[in-house]
């Protein structure tokens, strides 16, 4: 398609993916875009997996404490069983 805004002629192509009529610099423009969000996006998931990787360590050295401590509620048995149920392996 070509664009006759005032004095200015551009050729603009047809994006099915976006489903709009686009110029080569607003395509650049939008792809600059979409590939520094990213970047930010994995940047958000390495932050969130570092945070949850933390917390289960520090849930396991308390684990691992009150196991030591034979401080563990009467229903969970053994410390194998406790690292089950926080793994997710079983209930």
């Amino acid at each position: 398609m070509l664009d006759e805004g005032g004095n200015v002629h551009t050729l603009q192509t047809w994006d099915e993916e976006r489903q709009a009529w686009l110029d080569p610099m607003r395509v650049r423009d939008l792809e600059t875009e979409e590939a520094r969000r990213g970047v930010e996006e994995a940047k958000r998931l390495a932050v969130q997996e570092t945070i949850a990787q933390i917390q289960m360590e520090n849930l396991l050295a308390l684990l691992k404490q009150q196991a030591t401590q034979g401080t563990l509620a009467p229903d969970v048995p053994d410390f194998t069983e406790a690292l089950r149920v926080t793994s997710g392996e079983q209930d």
